[in-house]
């Protein structure tokens, strides 16, 4: 009954937590929409001066420059009552430059017009930016806290956003950038629990080196780098790089980097293949596994195997022995000679037969299998095997 109690507590405690969070995240969403309501007026506001087409200003141009200056202060003041630093400062360069028309009375230059422009266009699409970020997750059930949210700084977008969605299957948050400058920017509002770091960047070779060096030990840090030489990996290290992984890399490789370095469990999901000519057995060994949350397939027609691996990349399978086609030694063979020991998926035969004697495995058969399994096969027995396996590939995946 203590326990009983004391799990209730708990979980009161948990739900208390996140409906602080889940307030603190809806809070910081009505701030940015304030400013961005208050950015909005200054866009307008300075692209109607700048439309005025006069080449030297008066009177009327100065009063809209008074009353752009106006908007920027009210913007200015809110960010700091907000303590929003990033864009009080942001805020505070503009005023500085249209402080500086007002004073003088000059008509401005272009370039200098350029320069207010740019300042204020950039400032307006970043706190965007961030408000669609932040919008996301806290609609998100349970998700205003970024649970392993991690950030990829990849100026290659294609091979960014391929790996993002990699780590979103797996369960982690991504968000993508393709220069120091955006990432900078994001991480002055929102801490990720990891950063993934290429080396050569938009900025230069070895850019992702300065980053390192900038941000130093405020989070975990992974290089992922298609550079092989001893130099990169060595400037990584003294930057302060937790680890160093070699592009294009194994998806299953970064995920067992990232558990360890976030202090989770790595939970890959077997993918099963039942490959069996019956094709009633095959269906029920799948709900078996289905029950365990195991995604299994079945297969009744062993000369479709290759293209069923191929396809579906199963980490382990249950072969039947005796088949039509061929029977299960052979198919394992064939899966050897085309996939290597390595990359194979793991084998396990099961037969319903025994009084007759098994097929005799080929002399040149070396595939690691554990001893063949006798139908009919339990459901927990199935899991154990699976479980095994998985555990025993985490631990060479982890050790390559």
């Amino acid at each position: 009954m203590t326990n009983i109690f004391s799990d209730l507590s708990k979980a009161k405690k948990t739900n208390i937590k996140r409906t602080e969070k889940n307030i603190q995240a809806q809070l910081e969403l009505d701030y940015l929409q304030e400013l961005m309501d208050i950015s909005d007026v200054i866009t307008a506001n300075f692209y109607d001066l700048t439309q005025m087409n006069n080449d030297k200003w008066g009177g009327q141009e100065f009063r809209k420059l008074d009353n752009l200056i106006k908007d920027c202060e009210a913007f200015e003041e809110s960010a700091q009552k907000m303590n929003l630093p990033l864009w009080e400062s942001r805020m505070i360069s503009v005023l500085s430059a249209l402080y500086y028309l007002s004073k003088f009375k000059k008509t401005p230059t272009l370039p200098s017009l350029e320069k207010i422009k740019d300042l204020i266009t950039s400032l307006d699409y970043d706190m965007k930016q961030l408000y669609i970020f932040k919008h996301e997750y806290a609609t998100r059930p349970n998700a205003a806290h970024f649970p392993n949210l991690i950030f990829i700084l990849e100026d290659d977008t294609l091979y960014a956003d391929t790996v993002a969605a990699q780590l979103q299957n797996l369960g982690f948050e991504t968000q993508c950038f393709g220069t120091i400058k955006e990432i900078r920017i994001m991480s002055e509002h929102l801490r990720p629990n990891l950063v993934l770091i290429d080396l050569n960047l938009r900025e230069g070779k070895l850019a992702g080196i300065d980053y390192l060096k900038e941000i130093q030990s405020e989070f975990p840090t992974l290089v992922m780098s298609g550079r092989t030489d001893l130099k990169a990996r060595l400037e990584s290290i003294r930057a302060g790089a937790k680890d160093y992984i070699v592009k294009p890399f194994d998806v299953d490789k970064l995920h067992i980097m990232l558990c360890k370095y976030l202090e989770l469990d790595y939970l890959k999901k077997p993918k099963t293949l039942i490959i069996d000519d019956d094709e009633l057995t095959a269906l029920t060994y799948s709900k078996f596994l289905e029950n365990y949350e195991i995604e299994t397939r079945i297969l009744t027609d062993a000369s479709m195997a290759l293209e069923e691996i191929s396809t579906h990349h199963p980490d382990i399978i249950f072969m039947d022995i005796r088949m039509p086609y061929a029977n299960g030694y052979e198919i394992a063979n064939v899966i050897k000679q085309v996939y290597g020991r390595e990359k194979s998926p793991d084998i396990i035969f099961m037969t319903g037969a025994v009084k007759d004697g098994l097929p005799k495995r080929s002399r040149h058969h070396s595939i690691q299998t554990q001893n063949t399994l006798i139908k009919p096969l339990k459901p927990i027995q199935m899991a154990n095997i699976i479980d095994e396996h998985m555990k025993r590939r985490q631990f060479m995946s982890s050790h390559v």
